[in-house]
């Protein structure tokens, strides 16, 4: 039998801990989520972001002495604050949510026509969203 990964054993603590979260997500986006989830903690210092429309779950991960331990904070969504002051049409949020959730990045236009990017940035638990001049996508 193999040994697991490091990736393999942080992949199932992603999953259980979001399994705790998020009992009924579809296996594909449970692994999508698990999958984000690592690849944040690897590359924003141990923290990552679930974003939904009910709240923002902000995970951490620390190894310590070959033990992990994992926090999870959770806060408000902002998503409400950002349909409402830059006028996101509604029927998007959800795949927002998502898209933020699996890249931490995603454009999208508002209803008055004007092209916006949002950011996870998971160490400083916070969604900044911009105008911006380039291709949505």
């Amino acid at each position: 039998m193999m040994t697991p990964t490091k990736g393999d054993v942080l992949r199932r603590i992603a999953g259980h801990e979001i399994d705790k979260l998020l009992p009924d997500l579809s296996p594909t986006v449970r692994g999508e989520y698990a999958t984000a989830v690592v690849r944040q903690c690897v590359t924003c210092a141990g923290h990552a972001a679930i974003l939904t429309e009910l709240a923002n779950y902000w995970l951490t991960l620390e190894s310590l002495d070959g033990q992990y331990r994992v926090g999870v904070g959770e806060s408000e969504t902002s998503i409400g604050r950002f349909v409402r002051d830059w006028r996101i049409p509604d029927d998007e949020i959800s795949d927002l949510l998502h898209r933020l959730t699996v890249a931490q990045s995603a454009a999208c236009e508002s209803e008055d026509g004007l092209r916006l990017r949002l950011r996870v940035i998971p160490h400083e638990r916070t969604v900044a969203i911009e105008q911006v001049e380039d291709e949505i996508g």
